[in-house]
């Protein structure tokens, strides 16, 4: 299991590493939480698929884990193709709107 943890650690490094290049070069960190996304999923169906326990109960976790990174790498894909400008006023009617359901206290400039 050490070994299993070991190289998912090695691959994580080396994927997001490789991402975090890309960002700084496009000049978009938008594809960093994409790519963690997608490692979180990698990461899982690994351990799923190679660690010990019944062979059916690791299929359906593996299952299971993978739809939700998949999920969420479309929804930030979308989100990470916004301009600043809609991020923003995405942002504000989130805040106002979780305000209004008293979540969180208002601020002065929502």
């Amino acid at each position: 299991m050490l070994v299993l943890l070991i190289g998912a650690v090695a691959v994580a490094m080396i994927v997001m590493t490789i991402v975090w290049l890309i960002s700084v070069r496009i000049h978009n960190a938008g594809i960093v939480d994409i790519a963690w996304s997608a490692n979180f999923g990698f990461i899982a169906l690994l351990y799923a698929l190679s660690g010990p326990g019944y062979y059916a109960r690791r299929i359906l976790a593996a299952g299971m884990t993978a739809a939700t990174p998949t999920r969420v790498r479309i929804s930030l894909n979308g989100s990470a193709s916004l301009s600043s400008s809609s991020r923003c006023a995405a942002r504000r009617l989130l805040t106002r709107s979780f305000a209004d359901s008293r979540m969180i206290p208002r601020t002065r400039d929502t």
